[in-house]
């Protein structure tokens, strides 16, 4: 008996939607609708409001990527932020558009990335991603296509942002650290 193992297996709890109440199932179903179009738009603002009221004043050590077809997100970065647009950067398939595999869900990202050098003439935008000179401080992925096996996309019927900040990084560039354990 005392060689014995258990193991639990771990439970995932998802929350249940509210039925939809008689004679509104149209009304709630386009409001719904309505919801998820502008999700992507939603978090790009959250982000964008941060990087233009939270961080510090200098922009300069910043970078933003965006997917090169995105041209909605390029456009709002620069309508919303006092971020110059010569620090909004487009990227290729490789760097900003995710995908979980060769079929399945998948859509463009945008990144604000923070350059951690000394020298800012040192800035370059084909570091951004590639070298440990810049950090990745918040990734929003938005997932609006699925991919078929003949390698086209369709929309989702539900599209989703998946969206992440690394606390420990954005409280060291705040406070104008180096590492994330100064």
């Amino acid at each position: 008996m005392g060689d014995e193992i258990r193991v639990n297996k771990p439970v995932r709890i998802i929350p249940q939607k509210p039925p939809l109440k008689p004679g509104k199932k149209k009304e709630q179903e386009e409001h719904k609708h309505k919801d998820e179009a502008g999700d992507h738009f939603q978090q790009l603002l959250k982000a964008a409001k941060f990087a233009n009221d939270t961080l510090e004043r200098d922009k300069s050590p910043y970078r933003f990527r965006v997917y090169q077809e995105d041209d909605e997100a390029m456009d709002l970065w620069q309508k919303v932020t006092d971020i110059s647009p010569d620090r909004i950067l487009k990227f290729g398939k490789k760097a900003n558009f995710w995908e979980m595999g060769e079929t399945g869900p998948c859509g463009p990202c945008s990144e604000i990335h923070y350059y951690m050098g000394e020298d800012l003439s040192k800035i370059d935008a084909s570091g951004v991603n590639n070298t440990d000179e810049y950090w990745e401080l918040w990734n929003l992925v938005f997932i609006q296509y699925n991919r078929k096996k003949d390698g086209s996309l369709e929309d989702l019927p539900s599209k989703h942002v998946d969206t992440g900040a690394g606390l420990e990084r954005i409280v060291s560039v705040m406070q104008g650290k180096r590492s994330n354990y100064e």
